[in-house]
């Protein structure tokens, strides 16, 4: 729901010659066929995730993002 008279802040933009050093991704642990989708992408299991304390338990999965010549 919008809210009357707020406006959004622009969003930044990273500087053209900026390249990410990573992805990361949360992932069911009961989710076999996206776990094994992730680690033949490259995704290496990272530990338990948890946004809130009481909250639902995920993987957490990271991709090293290799420099291209």
């Amino acid at each position: 729901m919008a809210v009357p008279g707020h406006r959004r802040p622009p969003a930044r933009r990273a500087p053209q010659n900026h390249r990410p050093e990573g992805s990361s991704l949360l992932a069911l642990p009961s989710n076999r066929h996206g776990q094994d989708l992730y680690a033949r992408l490259g995704y290496e299991y990272a530990g338990p995730y948890r946004n809130t304390a009481d909250g639902p338990e995920f993987d957490l999965l990271l991709l090293k993002v290799e420099e291209s010549a």
